[in-house]
């Protein structure tokens, strides 16, 4: 039993690794889904329109198995999510300090 537990530990490996990949995934997809939902008006349509795009890649990507190609779908996926992010943050308030009105 032990032999056999040695010989498919690289293979639990992967599927463990291909399964928090997936679930990283699952999350990265809900934040873009609800990121261009509640995006403000004043957000670009072109950062709007990379997060779709970089999403539907991603849920093409799960439909494999491989690894590799959903790391890269997601890491393009998290990179459209900060752009958007960027435009659709709160706006800055003045630093306190020397520059705060008296």
């Amino acid at each position: 039993m032990r032999q056999d537990a040695e010989a498919h530990a690289e293979e639990d490996r992967r599927n463990r690794e291909l399964l928090e990949l997936r679930n990283r995934a699952d999350t990265a997809l809900y934040r873009a889904e609800r990121a261009v939902i509640l995006s403000k008006p004043n957000v670009p349509e072109d950062a709007i329109s990379d997060v779709e795009k970089a999403a539907f890649q991603m849920r093409a990507m799960l439909t494999t198995n491989d690894a590799k190609a959903i790391r890269l779908a997601l890491d393009a996926l998290e990179v459209s999510l900060e752009i958007l992010a960027r435009f659709d943050g709160p706006s800055p308030e003045p630093p306190s300090g020397i520059f705060a009105k008296k």
